[in-house]
């Protein structure tokens, strides 16, 4: 693990790594708000490691995400934002040598011109971007930079490690009509359970999977410009505005007027008899602001749980919190399933799970299985008896079975013919 800052590598050994304005600092950064001693980066071993303040209010930001005061972990990829300036973390052991790219782009070097009146155009307002959370661990990522990469590459945006990922994967295009996912990689990109083909637009609640990691697309937050010449331009010439039909709404995963996928209810601590929504297939459980569901309890972590209904069926997984998650009191190691009425704990906070639809059932102790029987199979046919006829002709002896009184009359009509020959003999 190491980071690195105008060119130089900085490896995170044992010990803090200092980084701030001061002289005794590892990573030293002469700017604005940077205090002496500003933050602390220790290795965690195996990859990974942690940033923390190291001075009341000390701001820090990583991957745009502003911190508080507990540790937050860190890994190959991320970027850790101190005082305008950004310091990248790498380890080179995911994605071989790595290239140090300057996060600054030249400005326009042409002037604006002043407007009729004479005077400086009036500054810009800062644009709202898209955003992308990670759905394994709650990383949110602004989509600040064009393109924006997704890849191995310790110089792309968003790093996810693996070996079926490429060093750029894909990318996010930021253009006037919106924003476009654009497949790089040669294994693929998913969007939505579906294999990405060439470009495609991004809606808001769009799921994005990389290798292994899941991220959900958030459209940025498109405001009405103030008036201007153009804008007066559509008025009528009698002087009355002119009718416009409002922008459409961009469109979320699940409208709000729609009845909700699932729902939270609180039954302890002090958010008991509060209910939370769940309008999305996967949401993201936590206390930090940037989960789907917000439990502001100290005994829940940042990035708590994850819910994901899969294949019709809910399931709920940890995502290594520290004081655990339970279903029906019973610890969640990997996924559980989550039935109708499942008690869920995330640390002290007690929650019931209420679907929409039937999910997994409950099993008790009793598991009564219908099994459909076969049909009795059907009666052999009877037994087939040859015959010989006048005429040397061959038939079944069958159809005389089923019929006998064709043998039965003439053999009575012997009969009588016999008894009346008799007796006429004797009476003579």
């Amino acid at each position: 693990m190491q980071l690195e800052f105008g060119g130089r590598r900085y490896p995170v050994a044992a010990g803090d790594l200092v980084i701030g304005s001061g002289p005794d600092s590892t990573l030293v950064l002469a700017a604005p708000g940077v205090l002496p001693r500003h933050a602390l980066v220790r290795s965690l071993g195996a990859g990974m490691a942690f940033v923390v303040p190291a001075a009341p209010g000390a701001e820090i930001l990583v991957n745009g995400a502003r911190l508080g005061g507990d540790p937050t972990p860190i890994m190959h990829g991320d970027k850790i934002g101190i005082g305008g300036h950004e310091v990248l973390v790498a380890d080179p052991r995911n994605a071989g040598a790595t290239q140090v790219i300057s996060a600054a782009r030249p400005a326009d070097s042409t002037p604006t011109p002043p407007d009729s009146a004479g005077s400086a155009p009036a500054a810009a307002e800062p644009i709202s971007v898209g955003r992308l959370v990670s759905l394994n661990d709650g990383r949110e990522y602004a989509l600040s930079a064009v393109p924006f990469v997704i890849g191995r590459d310790a110089a792309a945006d968003v790093v996810v490690e693996g070996d079926d990922v490429s060093r750029r994967h894909a990318e996010i295009l930021t253009l006037p009509d919106g924003d476009f996912l654009v497949d790089s990689s040669s294994n693929g990109t998913w969007l939505n359970g579906e294999r990405l083909r060439g470009k495609q637009a991004l809606q808001a609640g769009d799921i994005l999977r990389v290798g292994p990691e899941e991220l959900r697309y958030y459209a940025a937050e498109r405001k009405t410009p103030p008036p201007s010449v153009g804008f007066r331009l559509g008025e009528t010439v009698i002087g009355m505005p002119a009718l416009r039909r409002p922008p459409p709404l961009q469109s979320s995963y699940l409208a709000p007027s729609e009845p909700p996928l699932a729902s939270l209810l609180v039954r302890s601590g002090a958010l008991k008899g509060e209910r939370f929504a769940i309008r999305t297939p996967v949401a993201n459980i936590g206390r930090a602001d940037y989960n789907d569901v917000t439990l502001d309890d100290p005994s829940v972590s940042a990035s708590h749980a994850k819910l994901q209904l899969r294949d019709g069926v809910w399931m709920l997984a940890d995502l290594g919190s520290t004081n655990g998650t339970t279903v029906d009191a019973e610890p969640v190691t990997g996924e559980s399933p989550l039935s109708p009425g499942a008690s869920i704990g995330f640390g002290e906070v007690k929650l019931l799970f209420e679907p929409r639809d039937r999910g997994v059932k409950k099993r008790d102790g009793t598991v009564v299985v219908e099994v459909q029987l076969p049909s009795a199979p059907p009666p052999a046919p009877g037994p087939v008896i040859q015959a010989t006829v006048l005429g040397g002709a061959r038939r079944g002896a069958v159809a005389g079975a089923r019929r006998p009184w064709r043998w039965i009359l003439p053999a009575a009509a012997l009969a009588v013919g016999a008894v009346l020959l008799a007796w006429y003999l004797l009476s003579r």
